[in-house]
Parts: C-alpha cells; sequence; structure tokens
C-alpha cells in the first residue's frame, strides 16, 4: 500500500479497513503526517453538507487512488459543527464531522 501524504490530497479515494469488512471511498480533503490523519470528505449527503471522516493512515488498507492532487482547504474549526460519533466504528477508527 501506498503511504499517505499531502499528494494524496484532492483525490478520491477508495479503502477497506483493516479487520472490518467494510470499506470507505470519498475525497482525501487533508492529511496531517504527524497524527498519520487522513480527512476523507463525503459530499454524498447533499449539495449543502459534507461528512468528514477522520482516519489513522495505518489503519487503511487495498488503496486507490483517483484523480488530481491540490492544496490542502484549511480544515473547519469543530466549534463551528456538530461532532458526531460513528455507531458502527470505535471512536479511534472513525469519527464523522457534520459542517
Amino acid at each position: 500500500m501506498p503511504s499517505p501524504g499531502q499528494e494524496w490530497v484532492g483525490q478520491q479515494l477508495a479503502a477497506s479497513i483493516k479487520g472490518s469488512a467494510d470499506s470507505i471511498k470519498g475525497e482525501v480533503y487533508t492529511y496531517d503526517k504527524d497524527s498519520d490523519t487522513l480527512v476523507i470528505k463525503d459530499q454524498a449527503v447533499g449539495l449543502q453538507e459534507a461528512n468528514y471522516r477522520f482516519l489513522k493512515g495505518k489503519d487503511l488498507e487495498n488503496v486507490k487512488l483517483t484523480g488530481n492532487s491540490r492544496v490542502p482547504d484549511p480544515t473547519p474549526l469543530a466549534s463551528d459543527s456538530t461532532i458526531e460519533r460513528s455507531l458502527y466504528y470505535p471512536p479511534t477508527y472513525l469519527s464523522c464531522l457534520r459542517v
């Protein structure tokens, strides 16, 4: 598997999560090298909303990337957002941030 990095930002990602049969799809919104955390943006909820998922790079497998990379957008402030915990994954694997 390729190592996560800033060159992933802007590309469409499809991957599975280690130890789970589920997969994840969306745009790599940003990546933090120090914490090895990817923020995946899924705009499928509507034109005015998006879900953001936080994933550890080490927890991904079978990664497929498509599209072009870009300069990362600034991450939205948590104070301006509602944070929800996923019912399907422990908090260390996945959290959703709805803006």
